[in-house]
């Protein structure tokens, strides 16, 4: 998670997040969002459907991790936006900055994403894996 945080510190970008390779049935699965990153490692587009907007290129999808890194001075100015429709739509608080032109750095890690804990499922998932 420490490129995410490099990302706005040693290159400049408004944010940094970071992103791994999608697990088996992530791409299909609503409750994982994804990132489209370019080849610079910048955020493209964040979604949740089956099929990226905007990109047939399977190589430049990952898992988001749903961490961020920014200044203060980034963060008050995110909050202040008026949420955008797409934010709204896809419940993806991501979308504001990157709708309103910021720059979104997307440090890629090589290793494979742990499950996260986004419905009931995933945390009866979690419960057994605990009691095992």
């Amino acid at each position: 998670m420490l490129g995410a945080l490099e990302r706005v510190t040693r290159r400049g970008d408004d944010i940094g997040t970071a992103a791994g390779p999608l697990g088996p049935g992530a791409l299909g699965d609503p409750n994982r969002v994804k990132v489209v990153v370019d080849g610079r490692g910048r955020a493209l587009a964040f979604f949740r459907t089956p099929q990226a907007p905007g990109c047939a290129r399977r190589d430049a999808i990952f898992q988001h991790l749903g961490v961020y890194a920014y200044r203060a001075h980034t963060l008050r100015r995110w909050v202040a936006l008026p949420p955008t429709a797409e934010e709204r739509d896809d419940r993806l608080e991501q979308l504001r900055p990157l709708g309103y032109g910021m720059i979104v750095g997307v440090a890629v890690q090589q290793v494979p994403v742990a499950p996260g804990v986004d419905t009931e499922a995933d945390i009866q998932e979690i419960e057994r894996w605990l009691a095992a």
